[in-house]
């Protein structure tokens, strides 16, 4: 038979204490997290630019345009992370003699991984083009000279991050990586963002 001694019940209520606080550090994280991308869906960042160069039918293209981008969904399960993003490419131009018009790309990211503590330990902030800035087409962008988003990156060992992406309706790539980016209205913003998954991970993923 076994007998509760003073000792063992003080340990019994420390314990239950101990998983209380971590369950509600957990749930505020979860919550702190959750706010701060909501509210940054709502905001997004846009980088305005001019470009021209030749194209695949060796005829000079010059555009005008904008992309936004922004994370538009989060969900989190236990410590499965389920990220969406958004990429719109709105633009006008000419290529060769011939007007465009008003022309947008949209594209859709999809990101799922488990958060594990080298998952969150490795995450930080960079400053780079979208993909529609890539350097083949000699953007010009005034108001930032880089062309560059702010991006919270999210590296593994290994392509264990499961991620689907759409242009236009078609898909483009369905599969597993190593590396994903996800569209931040600003540096200080991806910090919090990194403080509150490296919570999570501390005090509920391993």
């Amino acid at each position: 038979m076994f007998l509760l001694t003073r000792t063992t019940i003080a340990g019994l209520i420390a314990l239950s204490l101990s998983i209380a606080h971590a369950v509600a550090q957990n749930g505020a994280a979860e919550q702190t997290l959750a706010s701060l991308i909501e509210s940054d869906a709502k905001q997004g960042e846009w980088v305005f630019y001019r470009q021209r160069f030749l194209d695949n039918e060796n005829k000079w293209a010059r555009y005008d345009g904008s992309v936004y981008a922004a994370v538009k969904d989060l969900k989190i399960a236990g410590c499965r992370i389920d990220f969406e993003t958004v990429q719109v490419d709105h633009f006008t131009g000419l290529v060769g003699k011939s007007e465009t018009g008003e022309q947008q790309d949209s594209s859709s990211y999809s990101i799922s991984f488990t958060l594990t503590r080298p998952i969150a330990d490795a995450l930080d902030i960079i400053e780079a083009p979208p993909v529609q800035l890539r350097k083949t087409t000699h953007a010009i962008c005034d108001e930032k000279p880089s062309c560059a988003l702010t991006w919270l990156r999210i590296r593994t060992k290994r392509p264990e991050i499961a991620e689907t992406a759409v242009t236009n309706n078609l898909l483009e790539f369905r599969g597993t990586t190593s590396l994903a980016l996800l569209p931040l209205s600003s540096a200080d913003l991806g910090l919090k963002v990194i403080q509150q998954l490296r919570s999570l991970s501390n005090f509920h993923c391993q």
